[in-house]
């Protein structure tokens, strides 16, 4: 007999007050981001408007307006993330199992024992409580 540290998957019963926090961290996300994008926009205008003012190379202005655009892009990007995984929550089914991560639990192993129903390990969440343990060996 040994001790072992096996992965087991923690899965989610999707609820509307599970839907209604994930929505509101999702769009206090949004928020937040909202307001770097809109802080980063200003600065970055600051930044074009006095690198024009002290004389800047219009080459030099170009690089520095691409390099700045590319960091636009990247909060953009973000933004679209975030509008995805909204509107893959509004689209969640109220009593879907969907995943939510895993946690490492200790296992005794014993000879003759099914060594890959230990990978079926399952913790059922609802609502932040333990609903089910289910463990495959």
């Amino acid at each position: 007999m040994i001790t072992i540290f096996r992965e087991i998957a923690l899965k989610q019963i999707v609820t509307q007050k599970s839907k209604d926090i994930a929505l509101k961290q999702l769009h206090d996300q949004l928020t937040e981001l909202m307001a770097e994008i809109e802080a980063y926009e200003e600065e970055k205008t600051r930044m074009l408007t006095g690198f024009a003012l002290r004389g800047g190379e219009g080459g030099q202005m170009e690089n520095l307006r691409r390099q700045l655009d590319g960091e636009s892009s990247r909060f953009f990007v973000r933004k679209d993330e975030l509008m995805r995984q909204i509107g893959e929550v509004q689209n969640l089914r109220e009593g879907e199992e969907i995943p939510a991560g895993s946690v490492e639990g200790p296992r005794v192993l014993q000879v003759g024992d099914d060594f890959a129903a230990l990978a079926k390990a399952e913790i059922v969440l609802k609502d932040g409580m333990v609903a089910e343990i289910r463990d495959g060996a």
